[in-house]
């Protein structure tokens, strides 16, 4: 596959014959359960760098290396959705608590809130309103308002 047409793309800027072989060492390494798993993990990586180069590639399917992004899907919250190229362009609720910014176009899950939840509550995986919004301290998710105690002070 990563030398395959779908991939033709790619090839003038990322040379596909360092990650093929990877592929090759990585599937007969594997026992025949984890071929598969190697295969998807070794042309992700091969995707990875083509979507550093600027060439985004659909790759993926349902029945190859499925990504199940809609695991997380709640019709009443958010709607989930698989990019092969995505930034994240909802607000989330640390963007407004200690300033995260990403830029980085990364492969994955990403989350379309609705005008009435427009926060991604990370903590959580569901979109919020900004004043639901959740902390994580100390291996603790803490509600708006909900208070701790640490050795030094309460919260």
């Amino acid at each position: 596959m990563i030398k395959d047409e779908l991939f033709q793309p790619c090839h003038k800027k990322v040379d596909p014959t360092a990650y093929y072989d990877a592929c090759i060492k990585e599937a007969c390494a594997c026992d025949m359960e984890g071929k598969y798993l190697g295969f998807c993990t070794a042309v992700s990586v091969y995707a990875e760098a083509c979507n550093k180069a600027g060439i985004c590639i659909y790759w993926r399917t349902p029945e190859l290396c499925p990504v199940f992004c809609d695991y997380y899907n709640d019709p009443d919250e958010c709607s989930w959705h698989y990019k092969p190229c995505g930034t994240i362009t909802s607000k989330t609720c640390s963007d407004q608590h200690i300033g995260k910014n990403f830029s980085a176009v990364l492969e994955g899950c990403y989350a379309n809130c609705p005008e009435n939840a427009p926060y991604l509550d990370e903590n959580l995986m569901k979109c919020v309103n900004l004043s639901e919004c959740t902390c994580y301290y100390n291996g603790k998710i803490l509600q708006q308002g909900e208070t701790t105690k640490n050795d030094c002070e309460e919260w």
